[in-house]
């Protein structure tokens, strides 16, 4: 019991010990806690509301931030020059840099840490190596800095003047004032240095958004006396300088060589691209010798300055010297740099120092300044092409982009009652042509002359955003206020080349030469005929489509004019065929006769998918004119093809004469006026197919009830063959005539009808019989009669042979008797043996 006693009282002395050490470091208003900011009299101050940073450090000099902007900081500080004088200094700051700093240190809070006491020194803070003031107004707070450690917990250990003893914080506070966020050590030893804080770009504004946030720009050789100078206006960028020299391009030439200048776009981007890449490549007090090996004193023959100004009316002056060249080391040969990473000295003004900035290729530099002729707008329309909706031609074109969505109208006379449907091909190339990039291949001075009487070839007007919106296609859209065109006059060609003036809506004006062949970039590089695809007429520019349709969906066709007839569908498909069934309506002679179903199908299928006429010839003749193309007081053929459904269920063609070009007849639908051209073999289906029906031969085999033949003369007599089917379906042989002991087989029998239901016409024969035919040579001819359940009969006569022996004659009692030729092949058994059917 004793033992336990004197343990619970050891156990209680150490705490009391423990409690009494504690009270010994920390008094109770300066014990660590988690709660709270370290600046309370910063309590409410936003990041935005500092405007003033200080940071000193041991034995050098402090670097003090001052806000100039919402996002723009400058930082002074001094440093010592090659006399030991030291020399104020400002500079532009790294912005996010500095309000990294003011951010992590305005929600900074102390945290519990094992190894924290109340003994600065043990922490590195008598004295504290770096401090850190910041000012809102006539409000700081001050922190001073000791050491740090790394790790998984992080720390760093500081004071602030209202506590008496050391606090730790997370080390990420105080990261964006270290170069080096990895090791422990004294936060001193670890600090930025000046050009860490350095503003690493050069210019003002961000490349990506250098052209539209740029507003001017002047290069200039300074002794050199070349120079050249653009401004951004409302229509784009202008050369200021040299005089007259009108609009530069902007985009320039994606083609162009590495470090060479063709827009405005591409060189902003390459300058605002330049940038230091660490502290060392800032020199804060180069020396004379320095200036000149690096090409920055002022009478450097090759020294460039450019001088940028942005929309907000803010300018940098920046002077470029010579390109980078490493020190070799040692007996390493160096590596030449990437072209695009090439490095080059330069010297801002307003800036301390010289700094070495890479990030663009700028070897074409000094020749664009000595001639900025690469950078002049080589594009004939700078106007977005989204934005056109109008194109007005001096052949009498009238384009106007209407509708929803909208689309390419053909206007006013001859047909000013309703807008027509366009070339959507030809329209779309004159459009890639007209905004076709560098097309323009010199800037001659300007010579009316080029343009006066005949050299004059064309004048388009190109409006842009001129027109009212409207949603009806049918309704000519109407001028808005103030709108006007840009006009292209074609003029004089000389040599392969075209002189074009292009006059502005502000007025201005323009002469240029471009090629007569232009490569067109959207037609896959093909060169194309500069006068040829834009002086188009009203003619070259109506919509060539036709109509098109099925043949399934026609169910009657009539033709008048040089053949006259009338064809109508059946309603339904045949059974056996699964085909439709064509049948004569007239003439009458012909009425109720089949029409060869292929031929007519055939004859549809050519009319519905011809796609397109082969070219215009007259929105509006004449009726002398109608008479001279063929076409009045009657076509030579029209053709008029009802359809099944649809709004326009009657199509109607009309034909007239050949043209010059014999394949090719005048033709045109009825209801328009305009006549076109259209392929004579087109007219000549309609004209010329034989439409008796070629499957005229065909019927149901399973109808036939007696069979008879009579031939096989050539043995020195005729022989005759009967038979006929019972009740029952079964053949039997009628004798007589059948000879006596003839043993029919059915099933060769079956095969003989089976060919014969499916037998077509191989060709019509016109006019009487012909004794080549041998249709009455009993030596040479074979009479099939046929018998059906209905009591109708069909006789088919087979004669000699025709074509070489690949077909034969025959005759035939459907359609009031024709005679016409069938393939040889499949009846050479029957005709030469009357033993084929037999067993």
């Amino acid at each position: 019991m004793n033992f336990r006693l004197t343990a619970a009282l050891g156990i209680v002395g150490l705490v009391l010990v423990a409690t009494l050490l504690l009270l010994t470091f920390f008094s109770p208003e300066d014990s660590p806690s988690s709660e709270g900011s370290l600046f309370p009299q910063l309590a409410g101050v936003k990041p935005e509301d500092i405007d003033t940073v200080e940071i000193e450090r041991e034995n050098q000099s402090p670097i003090i931030f001052r806000r100039t902007g919402p996002q723009r900081w400058i930082m002074e500080w001094e440093a010592r020059d090659a006399s030991g004088q030291k020399v104020p200094l400002k500079a532009a700051a790294d912005a996010l840099a500095v309000n990294d700093i003011v951010r992590e240190l305005l929600r900074a809070k102390p945290i519990q840490h094992p190894e924290l006491t109340s003994n600065p020194a043990l922490h590195g803070l008598q004295p504290a190596g770096l401090t850190v003031t910041l000012r809102s107004g006539d409000t700081s707070a001050r922190i001073d800095i000791g050491d740090v450690t790394s790790g998984g917990r992080a720390v760093a250990f500081v004071m602030i003047p209202d506590k008496k003893h050391p606090l730790a914080i997370n080390r990420s506070v105080i990261d964006p004032l270290l170069s080096n966020t990895q090791k422990s050590g004294k936060a001193a030893d670890l600090a930025k240095s000046e050009g860490d804080f350095r503003n690493k770009n050069i210019f003002p504004v961000e490349s990506f958004r250098a052209e539209e946030e740029s507003q001017k720009l002047e290069l200039s050789l300074v002794n050199q006396q070349k120079s050249f100078v653009l401004e951004k206006t409302s229509g784009g960028w202008q050369f200021q300088l040299p005089k007259d020299w009108g609009m530069a391009d902007v985009q320039g030439d994606p083609q162009s060589a590495p470090g060479t200048f063709t827009g405005v776009r591409p060189l902003l981007n390459a300058l605002t691209s330049l940038r230091a890449s660490s502290k060392s490549d800032f020199v804060e007090l180069p020396t004379a010798e320095q200036l000149k090996q690096y090409g920055l004193q002022n009478d450097d023959p090759e020294l460039i300055q450019v001088r940028l100004t942005t929309k907000d009316k803010e300018t940098a002056t920046v002077f470029i010297g010579k390109p980078d060249t490493p020190e070799p080391k040692g007996d390493k040969k160096e590596v030449p740099l990437p072209t695009g990473d090439e490095k080059r000295w330069v010297r801002v003004e307003g800036q301390p120092g010289i700094i070495r900035v890479g990030g663009a290729n700028l070897k074409g530099l000094i020749p664009l300044i000595q001639n900025p002729d690469p950078l002049r707008d080589r594009n004939l329309l700078t106007v977005d092409r989204a934005r056109i909706d109008g194109l007005d031609l001096s052949t009498g074109v009238i384009l106007r982009r209407v509708g929803t969505p909208p689309e390419w109208k053909l206007f006013g006379p001859p047909t000013p009652m309703e807008p027509q449907a366009v070339n959507t091909t030809a329209v779309q190339r004159m459009l890639d042509l007209l905004g076709e990039r560098r097309i323009i291949r010199s800037f001659p001075s300007p010579n009316d002359a080029h343009f006066a009487g005949p050299a004059l070839q064309l004048e388009i007007k190109v409006w842009a955003d001129a027109f009212t919106s409207t949603s009806d296609a049918k309704a000519e859209p109407k001028l808005k206020d103030n709108a006007k065109p840009i006009i292209l006059k074609i003029g004089k060609k000389e040599g392969d080349a075209v002189y074009v003036r292009r006059i502005l809506p502000d007025g201005s004006s323009a002469d240029y030469l471009l090629p007569e062949k232009v490569k067109l970039a959207a037609a896959g590089d093909t060169l194309v005929d500069l006068v040829a695809t834009l002086q188009k007429t009203r003619l070259d520019l109506l919509d060539p489509n036709l109509k098109t349709f099925g043949s399934d969906a026609v169910v009657k066709l009539t033709v008048s004019g040089s053949v006259q007839y009338e064809l109508t569908r059946s309603e339904k498909p045949d059974s056996g065929t699964n085909k439709y069934r064509w049948t004569f309506a007239a003439p009458d002679n012909r009425k109720g006769q089949s029409a060869d179903s292929e031929t007519v199908e055939e004859m549809l299928r050519l009319l519905g998918t011809t796609q397109s006429v082969s070219r215009y010839i007259n929105e509006t003749p004449t009726e002398e004119q109608l008479k001279e193309y063929g076409l009045a007081p009657n076509p030579q053929l029209k053709v008029v093809v009802h359809l099944q459904s649809g709004e326009d269920k009657e199509r109607t063609y009309e034909f007239g004469k050949a043209t010059a070009d014999p394949g090719y007849v005048f033709a045109r639908q009825a209801g328009k006026a305009i006549v076109f051209t259209l392929p004579k073999l087109v007219m000549d289906r309609f004209l010329t197919s034989d439409l008796r029906d070629k499957s005229l031969l065909q019927f149901d085999a399973t109808q036939v009830v007696s069979v008879q033949l009579k031939g096989w003369g050539k043995a020195g007599f005729l022989t005759e063959l009967h038979f006929t089917k019972n009740k029952d379906g079964a053949w039997a042989a009628q004798t007589p005539p059948t000879p006596a002991g003839y043993m029919l087989d059915p099933s060769k029998l079956q095969a003989f009808l089976d060919l014969l239901s499916k037998t077509k016409v191989k060709a019509f024969l016109d006019g009487t019989s012909k004794p080549e035919y041998g249709l009455e040579n009993d030596k040479e001819y074979l009479i099939i009669t046929l018998k059906f359940t209905d009591g109708t009969e069909r006789v088919l006569k087979l004669g000699a042979a025709a074509d070489g022996g690949a077909a034969l004659y025959a005759w035939t009692s459907l359609g009031g008797g024709q005679f016409l030729t069938l393939d040889a092949s499949p009846f050479k058994p029957y005709k030469d043996s009357p033993g084929s059917l037999a067993r």
